[in-house]
């Protein structure tokens, strides 16, 4: 049984949009008495579907309906396993929510009516297209590991330069690259597809639970866009894969296959430390879009475009969230657990740098990961129609959920179970009392992580009996495709040393993880020990050089040519100097410094404000802005000086030969 509760639509928005609020509120709503468990009944903006009976006195209701918000684990349950119809299972639960979206992929789309073995509902396009994506990616399962090596590569390059980064950006970068390479985009659509996912992860969580308190009509129509351009771009790779026409498609098919050769190709660091030439199980990888259009059997060119969008559109922004819960939940933990998690993290990278789904440690990594994502879920909630009157056991038609109303699912919900008490509901809030599972393969759960993606995936089968149907009828199989890549994501994030969250400068306090409508992960800005992993550091300043111009340019190149021997001796003897050039710009109206260093930017300056004080004085002299002198004396004001006038590479993009070596040990090495 269950009771239904009327609850504030505003408040209850608040509390769903934070994620330890939300907590709070799931803990109440279901740690009651055994049939006193809440439903939360509230108003939602929401058009209502059929307002044709409304006269022009009561147009201003149309957009006023009874929602509800369910969230008991046994509830969660009944929904994931009665979206279906059958003549011994009526369907309960509705997917059609998901239509405001477009209503041709199966994500919305209800299971087939099966009557005497014939389908006779008009949606029949549900299970056939499930198992002819599930087919797909089944024959992907060997290249999840390598490609998600690779695309943790390549998009965490560039975050990972700076000791400042943002994970949701970082993220970001990792699940697009990630469905590319797989899929079968080429890396020119990086830029269209990382816009086409934010678009479409906003337009998700505004269609899942968003449009209920919250008015944005732009956001839906803009998402339908995003996919329309993702669904016409697959249509294009499609026909190019297949049979290209004219000479541009025939050299755009020629530079897609040059790029799978590179990415078979690609080296690879194994577990010895040697480096292969080629991964072998990459040998043999052709990605999902070019397997596709060699087969013409069941789906046209359309049909296909609009699988491959609704596969990459919700994967990319779910991988982003996920990677982000997952290291937010493991800094927010015990020192003593946050140790167990990295060296865990530790051995499984030491046991096999890249990804592998196999080995024990990453094994027991992953355990720790979903554990986390099933305590505070990257899809926080999913949408629900009530296909009939929804009773729970009661014989109160108040508590009743009626026939037609929408319903959001609220997924951490299903956390609740504590999985070795016979199915005891915990008594606080989950996030403090994560589990460490020590051999997490051999405890059966009995609220499973599964239960996150809406169930274990039900393999389509059509030895079904015509009376039998799949228990689980909208369980994300691709789960173990997003899980790849998360997985080592988030290894490689723990890993780096020193990792913390990045405080906020007013209140000292960390910032944490920023959603929109508390599920989009917007940003979550973290830092670690950048001069441990990448020893040297670019410093590229730009100098004015003073009015008038040629004269004082004229005494900045005799400084420089008088000094030479002493600025060579000083940087040499820092030992922490790799290299270092002056260049003029502009008509030698600028002054550029280059230098490549090992260590921090305000220990390098300062020292060199101290050793080359006076011949600093004399060279500023002829520079705009000069710092205060003398500078020896004012080596603090002359690093934050220095600071106004140094220009980061662009898109912090900085290459070394031997990122990991310092200069100290380059010289003692070639002297020797």
């Amino acid at each position: 049984m269950a009771i239904v509760e009327h609850c504030d639509a505003r408040a209850l928005f608040a509390q769903l949009s934070c994620d330890s609020k939300r907590e709070e509120l799931y803990r109440k709503m279901i740690c009651q008495t055994p049939g006193q468990e809440k439903i939360l009944k509230f108003q939602s903006r929401v058009l209502v579907e059929d307002a044709r009976h409304y006269n022009e006195e009561d147009r201003a209701k149309i957009y006023r309906q009874d929602a509800y918000l369910v969230c008991h684990p046994d509830h969660l349950q009944e929904a994931y396993t009665k979206s279906a119809t059958s003549p011994i299972a009526p369907a309960d639960w509705s997917n059609t929510p998901f239509q405001g979206l477009g209503g041709t992929f199966m994500l919305a789309i209800d299971e087939p009516v099966i009557q005497n073995g014939v389908a006779t509902d008009a949606f029949v396009s549900h299970d056939a297209q499930r198992k002819y994506c599930y087919d797909y990616l089944e024959k992907l399962k060997p290249f999840f590991d390598p490609i998600a090596t690779v695309a943790f590569r390549m998009g965490a390059l560039l975050p990972l330069k700076s000791r400042e980064f943002d994970l949701a950006a970082l993220a970001e970068q990792v699940s697009v690259r990630y469905m590319a390479l797989l899929f079968g985009f080429p890396q020119s659509d990086l830029k269209d597809l990382t816009e086409i996912g934010r678009q479409i992860g906003r337009g998700l969580q505004y269609q899942m639970m968003a449009r209920h308190f919250v008015t944005d009509p732009a956001t839906i129509p803009a998402t339908k866009q995003a996919l329309a351009r993702l669904v016409a771009r697959t249509g294009d790779l499609l026909d190019i894969y297949r049979q290209p026409i004219g000479k541009t498609q025939i050299e755009l098919q020629a530079d897609l296959f040059e790029e799978q050769r590179k990415l078979r190709n690609i080296l690879f660091e194994k577990s010895t430390g040697s480096l292969q030439p080629k991964e072998k199980s990459l040998a043999d990888f052709s990605p999902l879009i070019q397997r596709m259009a060699g087969d013409t059997s069941q789906y046209s060119v359309t049909e296909k475009a609009i699988l491959v969008a609704g596969l990459v559109g919700g994967a990319v922004t779910n991988i982003r969230a996920s990677i982000c819960i997952a290291v937010k939940q493991f800094l927010n933990l015990p020192a003593g657990d946050l140790k167990s998690i990295y060296e865990c993290a530790r051995d499984a990278r030491s046991q096999s740098p890249n990804a592998d789904w196999s080995n024990p440690k990453n094994e027991q990594f992953r355990a720790y990961v979903e554990e986390a994502m099933r305590l505070n879920p990257p899809a926080a909630f999913i949408p629900r129609r009530a296909a009939d009157n929804l009773k729970f056991g009661s014989k109160n038609p108040k508590d009743w959920i009626p026939a037609g109303s929408l319903i959001i699912l609220g997924v951490g919900g299903g956390s609740w179970l504590v999985p070795d008490d016979n199915n005891a509901l915990c008594a606080s809030p989950p996030v403090t009392r994560f589990r460490m599972r020590v051999q997490p393969s051999q405890q059966a759960l009995k609220c499973p992580f599964s239960m996150v993606f809406g169930g274990p995936p039900d393999k389509p089968a059509p030895a079904l009996q015509p009376t039998q149907r799949a228990a689980y009828t909208h369980s994300c199989f691709g789960k173990d495709m997003a899980m790849h890549v998360v997985t080592h994501a988030v290894r490689q994030v723990m890993i780096l040393p020193g990792l913390s969250q990045s405080l906020d400068e007013e209140t000292g306090k960390p910032k944490s993880l920023t959603k929109l409508w508390g599920y989009y992960c917007e940003s979550y800005p973290l830092e670690y020990h950048r001069e441990k992993l990448l020893r040297q550091q670019p410093l590229q300043t730009v100098l004015n050089v003073k009015n008038p111009v040629p004269e004082n340019a004229a005494a900045l190149k005799q400084i420089l040519a008088y000094g030479a021997p002493f600025i060579e001796k000083v940087l040499q003897d820092s030992k922490v100097v790799h290299f270092a050039s002056f260049l003029f710009i502009d008509n030698e109206s600028k002054l550029v410094l280059f230098t490549a260093y090992d260590g921090e930017f305000d220990p390098y300056i300062a020292h060199f404000a101290r050793e080359f004080g006076p011949l600093f004085d004399r060279f500023f002299e002829h520079i705009e802005s000069s710092p205060p002198m003398p500078i020896k004396k004012h080596a603090y004001e002359f690093v934050e000086y220095l600071k106004l006038f140094s220009k980061p590479p662009v898109g912090g993009l900085f290459i070394s030969a031997y990122p990991e070596t310092q200069a100290a040990a380059i010289k003692s090495h070639f002297n020797k």
